[in-house]
């Protein structure tokens, strides 16, 4: 079968189900690994560039977004990053001033989070892409499966590379390009800002925290891939939005919901904490959380925004592309 009659989140499922007759698998955006005393935590994100660098993005943007993308499921899980490695291809009549920009984006980034660069390694290709994988130390697995009851809180500053998203896909971004609230998205998507800050306040409460994962691929996606994982169901009752997006959204007849839930690239972590555990909360709030809904484990696999059933959006690859 090809593999755009399965769509990408078919073919993930039946990967899973496959590695799972040899060997044990536990779907996360991280992989643990215990070394005696001491817990890494490993990530890997790969990206293509015809389906990923955006026509306002630079080779540069791309460097930094590659590492931010990879980064942030480790900062998700209140984990210490600590090396990079990085595996490029690119076609052989591609500019070396365009490498040069991405590696520089690269090391801009690694260098501002003190992140080694453990290893380069350089390919030729008919595509362009590039691959980071990542290692940091962990106190404790957090895993994405929720296990009983919990609130969900994250930063409300979703819509924005979502607005973006929906106006290129339109042709009509240069139309907003002036606009303030696009050239945030815009801003975001281009040079992604990771809140290392978490790790250092919350180390200490990695016990607490129920369940969590990183939004990338859209909040939408990220709330179904725990509820689906969980056998869960999640209401949100608060968009974690802001005041100038939903006004966006009014004044140009834009489905607020549409943008909020099914962006992409926010590097926001989501985290799954008990109602009644008070000092986390106000310590996740004193950080820029906000509650945003609930999860209910009782076997039934929804997400729901207030009466509305959510659909599953996100970036899918695998679907039918020529």
């Amino acid at each position: 079968m090809k593999l755009y009659k399965l769509g990408e989140r078919e073919i993930v499922r039946r990967c899973i189900e496959l590695i799972r007759k040899y060997l044990q698998y536990e779907y996360n955006d991280v992989h643990y690994l215990k070394i005696h005393d001491r817990i890494l935590a490993i990530n890997i994100e790969g990206y293509t560039f015809s389906r990923w660098k955006l026509e306002f993005t630079t080779w540069y943007d791309c460097g930094w977004r590659a590492v931010a993308g990879c980064i942030s499921d480790l900062i998700a899980k209140i984990c210490r990053p600590i090396s990079i490695s990085i595996s490029i291809s690119l076609n052989s009549n591609e500019d070396f001033e365009n490498l040069e920009e991405l590696i520089r984006g690269i090391l801009d980034f690694c260098t501002k989070h003190n992140i080694e660069i453990s290893k380069i390694d350089t390919n030729e290709g008919i595509e362009n892409s590039i691959t980071i994988a990542g290692i940091g130390m962990a106190k404790r697995e957090i895993p994405l499966k929720c296990y009983r009851d919990g609130i969900i809180m994250t930063k409300p500053i979703f819509g924005y590379t979502g607005l973006v998203f929906h106006l290129n896909y339109r042709g009509v971004l240069n139309k907003y390009i002036d606009n303030e609230v696009v050239r945030r998205g815009l801003s975001f998507i281009k040079k992604p800002m990771i809140d290392f800050n978490i790790v250092n306040i919350l180390e200490q409460y990695v016990d607490r925290i129920i369940a969590s994962s990183d939004v990338s691929d859209g909040l939408g996606a990220t709330l179904w891939n725990i509820a689906e994982y969980s056998r869960c169901c999640i209401r949100i009752d608060t968009l974690p939005t802001t005041s100038d997006i939903i006004s966006f959204c009014q004044e140009n007849n834009i489905d607020i919901l549409e943008v909020v839930f099914n962006g992409g690239e926010e590097y926001v972590p989501v985290f799954i904490v008990d109602k009644n555990d008070r000092e986390l909360i106000d310590i996740l709030q004193d950080l820029g959380f906000i509650i945003i809904g609930s999860v209910s484990m009782i076997n039934n696999v929804q997400v729901f925004y207030r009466d509305v059933q959510l659909k599953y959006r996100g970036w899918q690859y695998f679907i039918g592309y020529t």
